[in-house]
């Protein structure tokens, strides 16, 4: 079974417990990726990327659980609140706040209790502010799975003030 083929599997038995997810994941292709694009899994909103080695190195239930937390970054509107802001701080801020919704992500993932309640703008601002905080978001990222980014709504170029003027679409097509 390819990459493809697996992830779609995983996909598909999203539907038996997750209707809702799963049904929401179905309007978004899956898309295979080099490297530069991703390491693991990302979403701009319209599409999901895979890397297929990622794919292939994680279990059914893991590639499922990492289906769901895309689809939150949909879910949320990450990809399109994006605005101008560093597109790999961005990613950790919302990252943090899709919490493990029952199912275990791969290593990497990126909690912290502490950003409970609070907005993804709020989050950014955080770690934007905070060299601490941020380092210590950035060292368990690439500490875990080597990869720094999970959503490819937008380049790695933004500003890292909050500042939300400008572009609103967030959303860049490869």
């Amino acid at each position: 079974m390819n990459s493809l083929d697996k992830l779609t599997k995983a996909r598909s038995k999203l539907m038996r417990n997750n209707l809702g997810i799963a049904t929401m994941l179905l309007t978004l292709d899956l898309i295979e990726c080099d490297a530069s694009k991703t390491e693991t899994m990302a979403t701009d909103g319209r599409q999901i990327f895979f890397h297929p080695d990622f794919v292939e190195g994680h279990s059914i239930p893991e590639l499922q659980a990492v289906l769901i937390h895309e689809a939150m970054h949909v879910r949320f509107s990450h990809p399109l609140r994006k605005g101008n802001r560093h597109h790999i701080l961005w990613n950790y801020a919302t990252d943090h706040l899709i919490y493990d919704l029952g199912m275990q992500l791969p290593k990497g993932g990126l909690w912290d209790r502490k950003y409970m309640n609070m907005t993804a703008e709020k989050v950014y601002q955080q770690l934007a502010n905070s060299p601490d905080d941020l380092k210590k978001t950035a060292d368990n990222v690439s500490n875990e799975s080597g990869d720094e980014s999970g959503d490819t709504s937008g380049d790695t170029s933004g500003d890292t003030s909050g500042d939300t003027s400008g572009d609103e679409s967030g959303d860049k097509s490869w």
